[in-house]
């Protein structure tokens, strides 16, 4: 065969192989994108699990330090949920609170199943679910202070220092409302418990804290803290969980459409009155309906 025709075949069987080439990695590349880009609710019917990412607040979510276990309202709730659905609940990764929009967003679990706030700061980071009840945040200070005692305003001074969480909850009712006020801020991996801390040993003088974080502290540490007399709370917000922002909606509609459920057959009252959480910590949620009195 002539050099020069033999030149030629090798020239068409490379240009081939290369296209071979070049179309196998654009199909690996499609079939990858389409995989990231499947939707949870896709992946929980496909799966028949739902991941569950969670921080400890007790008795709403605990973990036994031994064993792993996870236990206490949400469990009872999601486990319920699971239940109905038809889906395996799995406790997938325990997270520092602040951490769960980038944990969402990353894909390490569904949803955060754990109750939070929607506030601004928070609600661009996902969707937040029908709440389950309402939870109401109020002033608290050392046992013995009485100085903001009816007078809310009061700590919006100066001479004021409020102990707050950074990023979270806390630091924004403070900024917002009491700008005026010094803040000692402690990280979310420190936890609430230390923020409170900080009041009862004298290194803040108010903290705002939820009626269920406020009645775990003072049962376990009588006659440190107490809440500042007041005509209202500092905020009352809906005891939500978070799923995943995507255009694909159909995941918080299988959750939403379950807690209502779980409220309207009086599941949710009874696992509040198990875990020992009474109006004074969680207010429920009003019924969507009134019975007829016959005239």
């Amino acid at each position: 065969m002539p050099k020069t025709t033999l030149s030629f075949y090798l020239h068409i069987i490379a240009v081939v192989l290369i296209v071979m080439l070049i179309t196998s990695w654009a199909g690996k590349s499609v079939e990858s994108t389409n995989e990231q880009k499947i939707s949870v609710f896709s992946r929980v019917m496909k799966t028949k699990t739902i991941r569950c990412g969670y921080g400890t607040w007790p008795p709403i979510v605990s973990k036994d330090p031994n064993t792993g276990k996870v236990s206490g309202v949400m469990y009872d709730l999601m486990e319920e949920i699971g239940k109905g659905l038809n889906v395996k609940i799995e406790w997938t990764e325990e997270i520092a609170w602040s951490e769960f929009a980038t944990a969402l967003e990353s894909d390490r679990f569904d949803m955060f199943c754990v109750p939070m706030a929607a506030v601004p700061q928070r609600v661009s980071h996902g969707y937040f679910t029908a709440p389950f009840a309402f939870i109401e945040s109020y002033a608290y200070t050392r046992a013995d202070d009485q100085r903001f005692d009816h007078n809310l305003d009061s700590i919006n001074a100066e001479n004021v220092t409020i102990s707050v969480i950074e990023g979270e909850l806390t630091s924004a009712l403070a900024r917002s409302g009491f700008p005026k006020a010094k803040l000692l801020e402690i990280t979310a991996q420190q936890g609430l418990v230390q923020a409170v801390l900080n009041v009862t040993t004298g290194k803040a003088d108010v903290v705002f804290i939820d009626t269920v974080t406020a009645h775990e502290f003072m049962k376990n540490n009588p006659g440190k803290l107490r809440k500042i007399p007041a005509d209202y709370p500092i905020g009352v917000f809906g005891v939500s969980m978070i799923a995943k922002l995507e255009q694909d909606q159909r995941f918080l509609w299988l959750i939403d459409s379950s807690i209502r459920h779980l409220l309207n057959t009086r599941f949710i009252d009874g696992v509040l009155k198990k875990y020992d959480i009474g109006t004074d910590q969680f207010l429920h949620v009003a019924k969507p309906y009134q019975p007829v009195v016959n005239p």
